[in-house]
């Protein structure tokens, strides 16, 4: 649908000698890019007597607009001033025409008078969302819930709530991931949904997402696009992307060992250490002093003081 508003404005309002039009506001409304449709229509007045009072009307280009091919775009009618569509309208290739509407007396000395008209072309959902292919993204396999690693791309001709996107997905090629990806309705970006070492089977490195985008328009259009997601098994990005170590295996053991379980059990090897440290100290301490209290019992102060 295109909704097309125009403004008249008097000019010359000589009701005695020329026809005036009428000053009036159009409101906007709805109508088919059919070729005739009604837009409007201009009136004019003229006070005199016949056969002084009947003139014929015509479009113009306006003097403010340099595309002389612009009245081409509507028709009035001579006897009666509506106003159609002389051809198909496009708002992405033209928004506004400005045209200069005139009446003109039949009769000698063929006065006039003129009037700008303007018409707004609003926007009208005639185009469908623009999906680029072979659209490709990786993530690594432990990588967390929430983690975006991807972006449709999409774009539409249209103005306003008619170039809106809107995207889902609608399926894959993988069963075993449904439900672990999730895109933003309004945003297009791709993020884990869940825990990816759990849902997807061993053999899966790669597989497509089906992905539906829809713009706002009444009625919408949309267009569908193809996401090939590359899933990254090497274990260098854990840390990066907030995972924990990778589960099951017969070296499991050992590689939680290269990870934080062997941080942890150094902070426990060092803390036992340092305990033993401080019990034998005291130890040695408790052991020096019963030998200087057997001494002093034994009334030989001399000794303790002896190397």
């Amino acid at each position: 649908m295109t909704h097309v508003a125009c403004r008249l404005t008097a000019k010359n309002r000589d009701q005695l000698r020329n026809p005036t039009l009428d000053s009036r506001v159009w409101t906007t409304f709805t109508f088919t890019f059919t070729v005739g449709t009604e837009v409007g229509s201009v009136t004019a007045i003229d006070r005199d007597g016949p056969p002084f009072n009947r003139f014929i009307y015509t479009l113009l280009p306006s003097d403010d607009d340099d595309d002389v091919d612009a009245a081409g775009a509507f028709a009035v009618d001579r006897d009666t001033g509506v106003v159609r569509t002389a051809r198909r309208l496009d708002r992405e290739r033209r928004a506004v025409y400005r045209l200069t509407a005139v009446a003109r007396e039949l009769a000698h000395p063929r006065a006039s008078s003129a009037v700008p008209v303007t018409v707004f072309v609003a926007d009208r959902n005639d185009h469908a969302p623009v999906v680029p292919a072979n659209q490709s993204a990786a993530v690594s396999l432990y990588a967390a819930p929430g983690h975006v690693f991807a972006r449709v791309a999409a774009s539409d001709a249209d103005r306003g709530l008619n170039a809106r996107l809107r995207y889902a997905i609608a399926g894959g090629d993988e069963p075993a991931a449904a439900g672990a990806f999730a895109v933003g309705a309004g945003s297009g970006l791709v993020s884990v949904r869940r825990d990816l070492g759990a849902v997807l089977p061993a053999r899966v490195t790669r597989l497509t997402l089906d992905l539906l985008v829809r713009d706002s328009g009444l009625p919408p259009l949309n267009a569908t696009a193809t996401l090939t997601v590359l899933i990254d098994r090497t274990a260098r990005d854990r840390s990066r992307h907030g995972a924990g170590p990778p589960r099951g295996g017969g070296g499991g053991w050992l590689r939680s060992l290269a990870g934080g379980e062997l941080r942890r059990e150094l902070v426990v090897v060092l803390a036992a250490g340092t305990a033993v440290v401080i019990v034998v100290l005291l130890l040695a301490i408790i052991c020096v002093r019963r030998r200087q209290l057997a001494a002093l019992a034994a009334g030989g102060v001399d000794q303790v003081l002896t190397p």
